[in-house]
């Protein structure tokens, strides 16, 4: 892993001194010492996104199709010549490479054409910000790329949780667990085609002019949506921390109704029953009333 991230470091550092760098967000010219260590961040990100996620015959070439296409598609629509002429060969490269690369696969990627993919799209995603003039329309490359990044995220998050290290090797990534539901691989692979086109939907919609004020929006409804797609997959690292998140969340609401009760109860007696009839809803095993000392 080190040697693989020193040679990714080099060839970022390479890219951001030619002049491509996230630079300009949004008009905002960033200094120096937060557009470099930014720019390598990135580029190491969708690198190893892409890498991660070779896992299945035709999946990491898929991935790095939709993602290519969708680019494609938002220059076009958006007149970004720059960014049109630096996707379409590779779009052209990955269809070829699929027709040997779906299962049972012929050909592979390996980890220099996995690493490969998801750099050139980091280079596209930087390409593309270089035009945009809204925060908002430069969450266009995260959504082309929203499979990969989130297996990369939710990997991290596991390995942290689990206190294993950041780059062990796991049988835990999306399309394991999806074999894991019973998909066979080409279903499995088929499922994150799907989820990755509607992912770049989402990104085209984003970048349109008419979204306008809604993209915010747009962006809200796509994250509710990986959410959802995440519970599915039913890790057990997130179980027990959102249980413990809403089971708070329950009884501190429970706890202000039951305080707003008690304010209106008439009598001792009352107040009493009240506050034994919450307890069992709040979890509690046995209720005391001391005298408090002042």
């Amino acid at each position: 892993p080190v040697v693989k991230l020193g040679g990714l470091v080099v060839a970022a550092s390479i890219v951001f001194w030619s002049g491509l760098h996230i630079g300009d967000l949004a008009s905002l010219k960033l200094p120096i010492w937060l557009d470099y260590p930014l720019t390598i961040f990135w580029l190491l990100l969708t690198s190893n996104a892409l890498n991660l996620i070779d896992g299945l015959d035709g999946l990491c070439a898929g991935m790095g199709l939709v993602s290519t296409l969708a680019l494609f598609t938002a220059a076009v629509l958006h007149h970004n010549a720059p960014l049109a002429y630096a996707t379409l060969p590779l779009a052209g490269a990955l269809a070829g490479f699929l027709c040997h690369n779906l299962s049972p696969a012929t050909v592979f990627l390996g980890d220099s054409g996995a690493l490969l993919v998801g750099f050139l799209l980091g280079c596209y995603g930087m390409i593309w910000t270089q035009k945009t003039s809204t925060l908002l329309s430069m969450l266009v490359p995260l959504l082309a790329i929203s499979i990969p990044l989130l297996d990369v995220s939710l990997s991290v998050v596991r390995r942290f949780l689990r206190k294993q290290p950041i780059f062990a090797a796991d049988r835990e990534h999306i399309h394991h667990r999806l074999l894991d539901r019973g998909l066979s691989p080409r279903q499995a692979v088929g499922v994150l085609y799907l989820v990755a086109t509607i992912g770049a939907i989402f990104a085209l919609v984003a970048s349109a002019p008419v979204a306008g004020k809604y993209q915010g929006f747009i962006v809200l409804l796509f994250c509710l949506v990986a959410a959802l797609g995440i519970r599915q997959l039913r890790y057990r690292e997130f179980d027990i921390p959102g249980r413990l998140l809403f089971r708070g969340m329950r009884q501190k609401l429970a706890v202000e109704r039951l305080a707003s009760i008690l304010e209106r109860t008439a009598t001792e007696d009352a107040w009493w029953d009240r506050l034994a009839e919450a307890g069992r809803p709040l979890g509690l095993v046995t209720i005391q009333i001391g005298r408090a000392h002042v």
